[in-house]
C-alpha cells in the first residue's frame, strides 16, 4: 500500500506540473493578446480623437479660406489638389495630394 501511495503522489506531481507548464503557456499567450488588443484599444481611441477633430478643423479651414482673396485661395488649392476634373454634367472629381491610386 506505500508503493501505492507513493505511485500516486508521483502521479499527482506530474499532473500538477503538466498543468502549471499549460497555465504559464496560455498566461504568455493571453499577455500577447493583452497587449494587442491595448494597442488596438489605443489606436481606436486615437481615430476617435481624430474624427472629432476633423470637422471643426475643416470648419475653420474653410471659414479662413473665404477670407482669402481669389489668389490667395488658387495658392491654398494647389498645395492640397493634385488634380480636379470638371465634367459637362456638372460632376466635380477631385485628387488630393498625398493620395495613392
Amino acid at each position: 500500500m506505500a508503493y501505492q501511495d507513493a505511485q500516486s503522489k508521483v502521479l499527482i506531481e506530474q499532473e500538477c506540473s503538466k498543468a502549471n507548464t499549460a497555465a504559464k503557456s496560455q498566461k504568455t499567450e493571453l499577455e500577447v493578446c493583452r497587449e494587442e488588443l491595448s494597442r488596438l484599444l489605443s489606436q481606436a481611441k486615437a481615430n476617435e480623437a481624430l474624427v472629432e477633430r476633423v470637422p471643426r478643423a475643416i470648419t475653420a479651414f474653410e471659414e479662413a479660406f473665404q477670407n482669402f482673396d481669389l489668389r490667395q485661395q488658387k495658392a491654398q488649392l494647389q498645395t492640397i489638389l493634385k488634380a480636379a476634373h470638371i465634367y459637362n454634367d456638372g460632376k466635380i472629381e477631385l485628387e488630393f495630394r498625398g493620395e495613392s491610386g
